[in-house]
């Protein structure tokens, strides 16, 4: 019998009507290779987490991580009935999913079905082909989700992936990337680092962010609505504080939502999408069970699916109010990326490394209203991945990029912005 049954039928044996049991299947596979043999690691792994309320109306929970006999598995919830004083039975909390459009993503499904790790070897090698100088690290983690309950079962798949390789003759040659899978190309994105510690000057000019590098900076952003970060205070801003105030330009919204395919997190509880802000208004968080009850917020369904922290990210989306109706003509600049960009608590600013179009990099710092106080939308909105969604916007340059006159020809040609 599997574990999964095993588990179901002490439940019943126990007396147990009111439960949900989260099973994770998850498969990593890596490869490695620097300065010398290509290592691979292929690694199964399997954890249930079952939750139930007892006979006296308290509610606790156990985790299995391997094979146990129907002896271990009853004997860990007679310990629980016996040990647990928590009276709380809203920690069960079984979402009732009737009304869940749910469609499922046939590229997790199958490539968690049907991975082959040796295929994944024949891939990376081919890639490799003409660049066996490169250092290369690539991880790929895909997961099977299931979710079993007195309401139903449900079942869900999610990827993930990691490349990063580099030239041991030129590390400032590289490249780091997200959404990397078999049969992708690699080497459409390696970059050079030509950092220079210039900037610019400000006198009234505008420059456009690329959806690129605005998905960049939104997915680094919407760290300091994580519950988390909000309870230990690493956001420094004080978001609590902040709940229900417009801090923002009435014409921005972020929006948090779950990935294709996703409708619950791994306590079970369903996803659901909400607005972090809406008319320039803080008004949600990204929380989980726990941190919903330690702040007082709304559970918004996000504890984590693929790590092993309170939190992860869900996707999120940005809009704006107005048409897009703004020209590229007063543009001075075009900034197509950012790069090590890094909250500030103490100071509340974000820094890194910006990337304009012609290849040349500039040292930043700026606080968040410079970027949403004044966007202007300059195109319609899309996926930019699997994370973010929004769109390229024009806005000030930043005080904090004014210091050395740079040529304005060098960096941009106004025919290039009329035809791009």
């Amino acid at each position: 019998m599997c574990i999964v049954c095993k588990v179901v039928k002490s439940l019943c044996l126990a007396g147990i009507k009111n439960y949900k049991m989260i099973v994770k299947d998850k498969i990593r596979f890596s490869y490695r290779k620097f300065e010398q043999k290509p290592m691979t690691e292929f690694v199964k792994e399997l954890n249930i987490t079952v939750i139930f309320e007892t006979p006296k109306g308290s509610v606790t929970k156990f985790v299995i991580s391997k094979e146990e006999s129907d002896e271990n598995i009853s004997e860990m919830i007679r310990s629980c009935i016996e040990n647990t004083t928590n009276t709380d039975t809203e920690d069960l909390c079984i979402d009732d999913f009737s009304e869940v459009n749910f469609s499922e993503n046939d590229f997790y499904k199958t490539s968690f079905l049907q991975f082959d790790p040796e295929l994944y070897h024949f891939w990376i090698e081919n890639q490799l082909e003409g660049h066996e100088n490169l250092g290369v690290f690539y991880k790929i983690e895909l997961y099977r989700y299931q979710l079993m309950t007195s309401k139903g079962d449900f079942e869900q798949f999610f990827v993930d992936s990691d490349l990063f390789y580099f030239d041991p003759a030129n590390p400032e040659k590289f490249y780091s990337g997200k959404h990397k899978f078999l049969n992708d190309n690699w080497f459409d994105d390696l970059v050079e680092e030509n950092h220079q510690k210039l900037s610019f000057n400000h006198d009234g000019k505008k420059m456009i962010l690329t959806k690129e590098a605005l998905a960049t900076f939104l997915e680094n952003y919407v760290r300091l609505f994580y519950a988390d970060y909000i309870y230990f205070n690493h956001t420094g801003c004080k978001l609590l504080d902040d709940l229900n105030k417009e801090v923002f330009s009435a014409n921005f919204n972020l929006i948090s939502l779950p990935y294709e395919g996703i409708i619950f997190d791994a306590e079970g509880t369903k996803i659901r999408e909400h607005f972090l802000i809406k008319n320039g208004q803080i008004v949600g968080f990204i929380c989980n069970g726990s941190y919903s009850k330690y702040l007082q917020i709304e559970n918004s369904g996000n504890s984590s699916l693929n790590q092993e922290t309170p939190i992860s990210h869900q996707r999120i989306k940005a809009t704006f109010n107005e048409d897009v109706t703004d020209s590229y003509e007063d543009v001075s600049y075009r900034m197509v990326a950012f790069e090590n960009l890094v909250y500030d608590s103490y100071q509340e600013i974000f820094m890194g490394v910006v990337l304009s179009h012609d290849g040349q990099k500039f040292d930043l710092q700026f606080k968040t209203e410079d970027i949403l106080n004044d966007a202007i939308p300059m195109s319609r909105g899309e996926w930019v991945n699997e994370s973010c969604f929004c769109q390229d916007i024009k806005i000030p340059i930043f005080e904090g990029m004014k210091n050395q006159k740079v040529d304005e020809e060098t960096l941009w040609e106004k025919q290039a912005v009329k035809t791009s």
